[in-house]
């Protein structure tokens, strides 16, 4: 069979072929109606600009209270025990004077590499 034949087969029976996008129609009887959306929640604008308002209040007062500390006081505030009397340019006349002067300390503890890494260093230098 020809194209041409076959275009005028599918001309000459058009009611007996139904679009492939076309849909069926439903009897009306059979829908039913729906049920009713639910209602739509309004605020009115002045308890959302309160709200607002009233939490950036609480928000700045809470770091105005954290940036000043010393202001609100539970418990007062103890005071440090003082010194023996030692007053600062003694004990400082105590310290050696320069690092000649400091004591050496004693042998090594097991697991210390300071000799170990110095003589090392030693046969690098070499």
């Amino acid at each position: 069979m020809s194209a041409g034949a076959e275009a005028e087969a599918r001309d000459e029976a058009p009611e007996t072929q139904q679009a492939p996008d076309a849909v069926a129609k439903v009897d009306p009887e059979t829908l039913a109606l729906r049920a009713r959306p639910p209602r739509t929640i309004r605020f009115r604008k002045p308890v959302i600009i309160g709200g607002t308002v009233s939490t950036c209040l609480l928000l700045a007062a809470a770091g105005w209270m954290a940036l000043e500390p010393g202001a609100i006081q539970l418990a007062p505030a103890q005071r440090e025990p003082d010194s023996k009397g030692a007053n600062g340019s003694d004990t400082l006349a105590g310290l050696p004077r320069s690092y000649g002067d400091v004591p050496q300390l004693g042998e090594p503890l097991p697991g210390d590499l300071g000799r170990p890494i110095l003589r090392k260093q030693a046969q690098l230098a070499q």
